[in-house]
């Protein structure tokens, strides 16, 4: 005697296609842009904090440096983590990223004590 099944239980999965990619990209990339247009928008403000208060151009100028080197690298990380985790599975590229950005997080207080 076989155990009765549910309607539910054999019911095909649905399938995820390139249809729910579509529709969730346009999300994706207004929350990206989102990110660096705040962060423009704020750079003056940045600037004023971090850097010589007496040159403010030179300050915007640096502060606005630092977002292109975060512009240019972003691309940069994705392809060699990308790359990483093809070969050693995400979970492993994850945490690569993970212990890397704790480093330079515990860091940083020490770069700061210096200059």
């Amino acid at each position: 005697m076989q155990p009765m099944r549910n309607a539910a239980s054999q019911a095909p999965a649905p399938a995820v296609g390139r249809g729910c990619a579509r529709s969730s990209a346009p999300g994706r990339a207004t929350r990206e842009w989102y990110d660096w247009n705040v962060y423009a928008l704020f750079a003056p403000f940045v600037a004023e904090q971090f850097f010589d208060p007496e040159d403010s151009f030179s300050g915007l100028l640096a502060t606005l440096a630092v977002f292109a080197v975060g512009f240019v690298m972003r691309p940069l990380g994705g392809l060699l983590f990308g790359w990483f985790g093809d070969r050693h599975g995400r979970r492993a590229a994850l945490m690569l990223s993970i212990v890397l950005g704790a480093v330079v997080r515990h860091a940083l207080p020490d770069v700061s004590r210096h200059s």
